[in-house]
């Protein structure tokens, strides 16, 4: 048998081929497995061909363990859901005890956990861990966010600390026990939703100021450099710019986008935690209505609504969307925290969050220059709530006139901002000390009889009326 291995890595797609580089830059020696699908017969060897570093491929998944240093890390890059499965029960009977299985996937943090109590029986360590980001040239790694049993823990950080993407901190953080990695992930891809639905509303509402693509990419480009540039805007505006001869590649492209599920699981568990998210949740709902495309063309002819906003004013109105998109940042950020917040409370984590959005500042999709302000008002000891902390108290205070402003023209010329308007709706309500609710309590106790609280009460108990009286 030749010499040993420090990982090995099942799954050759774009993500596990960039996680195998990140490894064998950093002068480790990989062995690489590809699962068989017969299209991608020659991929393995392919990848060994093209990409300089010190790798090992084989097609047979024995081979591929016996080439493992101990204990074993094997770290899958597949497909979640029944693939992960499959390939646990594969590898069981070739692994011993206390070696690691690592799912890179997006699989849904529950499932990791039921995987967890399965694996832990037989002795192998699971741990789920969340990516975000690739080796580009945009990045020098990804960031990582691991969560498991805690005997792997050490083991993990030594093995993963020098491919994670480097920033002040060291930006690869164990999440903690069960699911944690998995749920971090799962709450940065309904930022990621959100966050990629406010560019394309930016966009919207500059197009109703009758810019071309060209100036809204150049308009990204110089909001890059201020406090709401971010990775997502930095490519927003390479792609706003492309042209395939004369027309613009954005025009080229159907106007509708699916979603994996990841977004899903994020509302579905909001719901379940009793968390508020509504600027995800409306970003999630948008991606299942723009599949109606035969729906939106004949409300669309219907309605005929000018989308055009003619203004002399548009230097100051390209200020205020920039300004929009400020705040809707931080109230996203708000939503995803309190979120994480509750699973910590409910579940039992001590998810760190601070280090978290730390992760996220370089190598993360969703990395951005108000990552700085959000992590620092996290982390503040003014008081418990976000929102309430320096500085992104101040950031708000300034920012949320022009969202208002913003979401005024929209309504007026038929611009759909959802998003935008989510966030709006969310700090209103947030910032409202009477919502009126009590006829709610009112009402569900006339129809059904469900009671209802009194300020006066003296025992906490509910109260009824006889509504027939």
């Amino acid at each position: 048998m030749s010499e040993k291995t420090d990982i090995g890595i099942i799954g050759l797609g774009t993500m596990g081929q960039s996680l195998a580089r990140c490894f064998a830059e950093k002068e480790m020696r990989v062995v690489v497995y590809n699962p068989p699908v017969k299209e991608e017969d020659s991929t393995l060897e392919t990848f060994i061909a093209n990409y300089d570093g010190d790798f090992v491929g084989t097609r047979d998944l024995s081979v591929f363990i016996e080439l493992l240093d101990r204990p074993r890390i094997v770290h899958l890059m597949i497909k979640s859901g029944k693939p992960v499965d499959d390939y646990i029960e594969l590898l069981i009977p070739l692994l011993d005890e206390d070696d690691i299985i690592v799912d890179g996937g997006n699989s849904h943090f529950i499932d990791t956990q039921k995987r967890q109590t399965y694996l832990r029986k037989k002795g192998i360590h699971y741990v789920g861990m969340g990516i975000s980001g690739r080796k580009s040239k945009d990045s020098s790694g990804p960031s990582l966010m691991p969560g498991g049993p805690e005997e792997a823990k050490s083991w993990i950080i030594k093995l993963y600390s020098p491919i994670a993407t480097k920033s002040k901190h060291t930006v690869i953080h164990w999440m903690g026990p069960q699911g944690t990695g998995h749920f971090a992930k799962m709450v940065h891809n309904g930022i990621q939703y959100a966050e990629m639905q406010l560019l394309a509303e930016a966009c919207t509402f500059l197009r109703g100021l009758d810019l071309s693509y060209a100036q809204i990419a150049s308009i990204f480009g110089e909001w890059n450099q201020s406090i709401i540039g971010s990775y997502l805007m930095q490519i927003s505006s390479k792609i706003l710019n492309r042209k395939e001869g004369e027309l613009y590649f954005i025009d080229m492209l159907e106007d509708k986008v699916s979603q994996s599920g990841t977004g899903k699981w994020m509302v579905e568990t909001a719901i379940d935690l009793g968390v508020s998210i509504p600027s995800i949740a409306t970003a999630v709902d948008i991606r299942f209505q723009s599949l109606k495309k035969h729906k939106r063309k004949i409300i669309s002819d219907l309605t005929k609504n000018n989308k055009s906003i003619k203004s002399t004013k548009k230097a100051k109105e390209i200020e205020e969307i920039k300004n929009a998109i400020l705040s809707s940042r931080i109230l996203i950020y708000s939503q995803a925290i309190d979120l994480l917040k509750a699973a910590n409370d409910t579940y039992g984590w001590k998810m760190p969050i601070p280090q978290l959005l730390n992760s996220w500042k370089e190598g993360s999709v969703i990395r951005s220059n108000i990552l700085e302000n959000i992590e620092t008002s996290v982390s503040s000891v003014e008081t418990t709530e976000f929102l309430a902390n320096s500085p992104v108290k101040r950031l708000l205070k300034e920012s949320m006139p022009a969202l208002t402003k913003t979401l005024m023209l929209s309504v007026q010329h038929g611009l759909a901002v959802p998003v935008m308007s989510a966030s709006f709706q969310y700090y209103s309500l947030l910032s409202s000390k009477n919502l009126n609710l009590g006829l709610l309590q009112a009402q569900r106790d006339y129809f059904g009889a469900h009671g209802y609280e009194r300020l006066d009460s003296t025992d906490g108990q509910l109260d009824y009326s006889d509504w027939n009286e």
